[in-house]
């Protein structure tokens, strides 16, 4: 296991207008001190949880093999990412169950306000792992080793019904409070598994574009003709 040090996720403003589709519209005061108020409000009530373990990898017909473990991961996608590595790290990260009972709360009374905390949870567990990739890259570097994007089940062709073998080899029920459904749905919502090789090749692997991200049917920014960036 991996020893990280987490702290409350930076929030960008930013960040939370583009979850919420904004597109150069007009923000009235009013609401832009809510939006604020928002960020603030998860920002306090988050508690940032995280397991990382490194496993040795094998490249075999069927994937790509979790040494040790029964675990395979299927898909060209997951094989061009660590097309030139030996081995990966992988992790489980949430910002909490409050979260999810604020969402719930609000969600009852306050529609649009619930609409606003939902973006600025998602902007949290996203900086959250941005925050633990970084880590994770300066511990690489130690090694004089490189490390690729990371990369979730749901993008591209990895399934996301790999989600509880991931939860189950990291031990993250035990360790981060994170469970799944039978749905393949994560608890605490805000939650993620993600995994990241290990390489000396400079450039490996790919990068997450819209064809590749789980969100590529939904997204805002890209039903306007717009990248995140990524």
């Amino acid at each position: 296991m991996i020893n990280l040090n987490l702290t409350k996720p930076i929030i960008s403003l930013d960040e939370v207008l583009r979850y919420l589709g904004y597109n150069g519209q007009d923000i009235s005061s009013q609401l832009m001190d809510n939006i604020k108020s928002c960020i603030d409000k998860v920002i306090s009530i988050c508690t940032p949880r995280c397991v990382c373990s490194e496993f040795d990898i094998l490249h075999n017909k069927d994937g790509i093999n979790l040494k040790n473990t029964s675990l395979i991961l299927p898909g060209k996608d997951i094989n061009k990412l660590l097309n030139n590595c030996k081995s990966c790290y992988i992790f489980a990260a949430t910002i909490g169950s409050e979260i999810d009972r604020v969402l719930s709360y609000y969600q009852n009374i306050d529609m649009a306000k619930a609409v606003i905390m939902d973006a600025a949870a998602t902007a949290g567990i996203e900086a959250l792992c941005d925050d633990i990739q970084n880590q994770l890259e300066s511990i690489a570097k130690k090694r004089n080793l490189l490390i690729t994007w990371r990369f979730s089940c749901g993008y591209g062709d990895l399934p996301i019904n790999l989600q509880p073998q991931i939860l189950s080899i990291l031990n993250a029920q035990k360790l981060t409070g994170i469970t799944c459904s039978s749905s393949n749905i994560m608890l605490p919502q805000k939650s993620v598994t993600a995994i990241i090789g290990l390489t000396d090749i400079k450039n490996n692997g790919i990068n997450i574009t819209c064809e590749t991200c789980r969100f590529n049917e939904s997204c805002n920014l890209r039903k306007a003709g717009k990248s995140c960036g990524c």
